[in-house]
């Protein structure tokens, strides 16, 4: 491998994208963290799963309900580089 594609390796990183509307195209979702290592990606989309199944009850009651189960079901750890992305 050259030098500069091991630099450019290095720069990749991972953010955390989920969406209430999943046909949406990717760059107009929400990031919810940005990360160095898929793994830390992965983790925190463990800690938002749990957190949005938490109150899922609580959004319901105020009149969104299967709001935060939507959300659940879109997030995703994606490299900083993909071009879905690009706006």
């Amino acid at each position: 491998m050259k030098p500069r594609h091991a630099a450019a390796l290095a720069l990749v990183g991972w953010y955390l994208m989920a969406s209430a509307d999943p046909s949406l195209p990717l760059s107009a979702w929400k990031n919810l963290g940005s990360f160095d290592t898929v793994t830390q990606c992965n983790e925190s989309e463990l800690h938002w799963y749990q957190h949005l199944n938490d109150i899922d009850h609580s959004w319901s009651a105020k009149g969104y309900p299967g709001l935060a189960q939507k959300i659940v079901s879109s997030l995703q750890c994606v490299e900083t580089i993909d071009p879905r992305l690009a706006r």
